[in-house]
């Protein structure tokens, strides 16, 4: 997994970082669905975008755990 910071982490979801946990959850399937490689098969980095917008969710919802 990557090192995103939390400010690349609401970037990468396009939220704002007063989101709450709903939001964040919305964006994140909104964005999956947007970049997922079987969504986007002519495009070489959508594993890549998809990956990203994954760990974003992780680092956002394991930050809200703590």
């Amino acid at each position: 997994m990557s090192k995103l910071s939390t400010t690349e982490a609401y970037e990468i979801l396009g939220i704002d970082s007063t989101a709450s946990e709903d939001e964040i959850k919305s964006a994140y399937k909104k964005q999956a669905l947007k970049t997922h490689p079987d969504k986007n098969i002519n495009d070489p980095e959508a594993s890549d975008k998809f990956r990203r917008v994954n760990d974003a969710f992780r680092k956002l919802t394991e930050e809200d755990s703590d």
